[in-house]
């Protein structure tokens, strides 16, 4: 979280950060951004959450975790720091957007890595029901690299043909 802060800094001052905000303001400000976000990832227990399995509930827990950060550093900073801000307002918005999103690609990278093809491994497979279960399947057999790739769907509802599910077309029914 500190290295999107520094580089809001680098975004908000192009590159050139002025004096005023080196040495002491620094430190201060470093210190200001790691007890926020320690103390937004243990409220909001964000810690605990398994990325390989994260879903959209966790993305939304991130956000909050990072809101939550940048919302104490804001009240810091326009309580006690008044005449003495250790990170300009711009920086704190531009750093918590950069925070979020490094934080979200990072943590969500083993997933992603999972769920894209590095070549054909296993025997090609159609999955019949495209609902629920087929595509936890899918994702389930997607993950692990087994004896079977999923490359498509079979599925009765007309509405689904033609269309793509979890990344794989839903070819036809049954028949």
């Amino acid at each position: 979280h500190c290295c999107a802060f520094a580089a809001a800094f680098f975004v908000r001052y192009g590159g050139r950060i002025p004096a005023d905000y080196t040495g002491r303001r620094a430190i201060l400000s470093a210190a200001l951004i790691v007890g926020a976000y320690t103390a937004s990832v243990i409220v909001y227990r964000s810690y605990r959450i398994v990325w390989r399995y994260a879903s959209v509930r966790d993305v939304v827990q991130l956000a909050m975790t990072v809101v939550t950060t940048t919302l104490l550093i804001a009240l810091v900073e326009l309580l006690p720091f008044r005449s003495y801000r250790p990170i300009p307002l711009s920086a704190l918005v531009i750093g918590g957007i950069l925070g979020y999103l490094a934080l979200g690609h990072i943590k969500l990278l083993p997933r992603v890595r999972n769920s894209v093809s590095w070549g054909a491994w296993g025997e090609p497979l159609i999955v019949f029901g495209a609902g629920l279960a087929g595509v936890a399947l899918v994702r389930q057999l997607q993950g692990e690299r087994g004896g079977f790739r999923p490359v498509a769907f079979l599925d009765d509802d007309r509405r689904k043909v033609g269309r793509d599910i979890s990344g794989l077309p839903v070819l036809g029914d049954r028949s």
